[in-house]
């Protein structure tokens, strides 16, 4: 009797074969990419929760937070794209200016005043918000 040659073992396809590791030749991880990947994933996690925490939770944690009232030297649009209505302020020695709604800008007149929320930050200020002063009525019309 001759034996013929046993029929070829079929191959399992899939978009996962690649992955999936035969029990008998899985190892455990070495030592050392412990030592590596452990710090790195503490770190990840420790700047991601001080992202959140500073972003989301504190944010006046980044400057100090202050409200000062400036006068208007001056109103404006710029005509980049859309057409957008500013008005001109001095902050800490730092022309700014102050964006909104034409509404909003176009109540105010040179020489009046505006409550602005701002933040130092390198090279300038950032302005939170801007505002009528409070008492302060918009000019009647």
């Amino acid at each position: 009797m001759t034996q013929g040659k046993k029929p070829p073992r079929r191959r399992r396809s899939g978009w996962m074969t690649a992955s999936r590791a035969r029990a008998s030749s899985s190892r455990p991880t070495p030592w050392w990419q412990w030592l590596i990947g452990i710090p790195i994933m503490i770190a990840l996690a420790v700047v991601v929760i001080t992202y959140v925490w500073l972003t989301f939770v504190t944010p006046g944690a980044r400057g100090t937070i202050k409200t000062l009232s400036v006068t208007v030297q001056g109103r404006g649009a710029d005509t980049e794209g859309t057409l957008k209505s500013y008005l001109t302020v001095t902050i800490n020695g730092t022309e700014s200016r102050l964006y909104g709604p034409d509404v909003k800008v176009g109540s105010f007149k040179t020489g009046e005043m505006v409550e602005v929320t701002y933040r130092a930050v390198p090279g300038g200020v950032e302005v939170v918000q801007w505002e009528r002063p409070p008492g302060n009525a918009p000019p009647a019309r």
